[in-house]
C-alpha cells in the first residue's frame, strides 16, 4: 500500500463523502506483480495499523475493479477480504445483488451473501431487461473464478415463464445449466414438476428429474 497512517479517525458532521484512493492491492499472479486500486468512500472511517484493518460506517461505498458494493457499515482487511453489512447492494457488469450481510473476498473474487438476498443475472444470450434470472434464498455464493453460482435454503428462481423452488440451487454459468436438490418444485406454463433432484438445461430447456418425481402437465 502506497500510504498507511498510525490511525486514522474522521468524522463527517456535514454527510461529505470521504474517498480514498490509495489503497493498493498488490499480489503474484504467473511470476508478475499485479496492483489494483481499491476506491472506499463513507461518513465515518478509522483504520488500525495491527490488524491492516479498516472500518467504515454510513454510506459506505467500495470500487474495485468492476464492482461496486455498497452498504452500512464494512471492514476492509488489507490481505483479501470486505465484510459490509446493513442495505447491501452489489452491482458488477450484468449482475445485481441485493442482502443483509456480504463477505467480498478480492483476491478469488468469491462473493458470500448470508441472511437473505435477491440476485439478478442475465445470460450472454438475453437482451438487458427482458430475461433476467432473479433468484432470492438465504444464502448465495458466487464463485467468479469458476463461473459458478451457488444458493441455499428457501430458493426460488424466475426465468421467463420458469418459476423454481428448491432447497439448494447451483449454476453452471459457463455450461449454462441450474442443478436442483432437495423439494424442487419446477413450473411453467404447461404445468409442474416435482422431485428430489432436477437437472435444466437452460439453452435446450432439456432436463432430467430423479427421486419421488411426480409430473401434472398438459398434453
Amino acid at each position: 500500500m502506497s500510504l498507511k497512517p498510525t490511525k486514522l479517525m474522521i468524522s463527517s458532521v456535514l454527510s461529505i463523502l470521504l474517498i480514498l484512493s490509495f489503497f493498493n492491492i498488490s499480489y503474484a499472479q504467473d511470476a508478475e506483480v499485479e496492483t489494483e486500486r481499491m476506491q472506499m468512500s463513507a461518513n465515518y472511517l478509522s483504520y488500525h495499523r495491527e490488524t491492516e484493518k479498516y472500518l467504515l460506517r454510513e454510506n459506505v461505498r467500495i470500487e474495485y475493479k468492476d464492482y461496486i458494493i455498497t452498504g452500512d457499515e464494512a471492514e476492509v482487511i488489507e490481505d483479501e477480504t470486505v465484510y459490509i453489512s446493513g442495505n447491501v447492494e452489489v452491482k458488477q457488469n450484468s449482475t445485481h445483488l441485493t442482502g443483509s450481510r456480504l463477505i467480498f473476498n478480492y483476491r478469488t473474487e468469491e462473493i458470500t451473501i448470508k441472511d437473505g438476498f435477491e440476485a439478478t443475472y442475465y445470460r450472454e444470450t438475453d437482451q438487458k431487461e427482458e430475461n433476467p434470472i432473479t433468484i432470492t434464498g438465504q444464502t448465495l455464493i458466487i464463485d467468479e473464478e469458476n463461473d459458478k453460482i451457488t444458493a441455499h435454503e428457501d430458493v426460488y428462481l424466475t426465468y421467463k415463464d420458469l418459476n423454481i423452488w428448491a432447497d439448494n440451487l447451483k449454476y453452471s454459468i459457463e455450461e449454462d445449466i441450474l442443478n436442483l436438490t432437495d423439494n424442487v418444485r419446477f413450473e411453467d406454463e404447461d404445468g409442474f414438476i416435482k422431485s428430489h433432484t432436477l437437472i435444466y438445461n437452460l439453452e435446450t430447456e432439456d432436463f432430467e428429474a430423479s427421486q419421488d418425481v411426480i409430473v401434472d402437465i398438459l398434453i
